[in-house]
């Protein structure tokens, strides 16, 4: 859970310092990609 808050927190923090530019969404997409990644992990354990 708190790995999630804290993904979430990168996230905006990401968006927030890039802005809507290549770069923030770029990071965006990849954090996003981690986070469904983890959450799919969690699901097969």
């Amino acid at each position: 859970m708190t790995r999630l808050v804290w993904a979430v927190g990168v996230f905006v923090l990401s968006l927030h310092l890039f802005g809507p530019t290549a770069t923030g969404i770029a990071a965006a997409i990849i954090v996003l990609a981690w986070l469904v990644g983890d959450v799919r992990e969690r699901v097969r354990r």
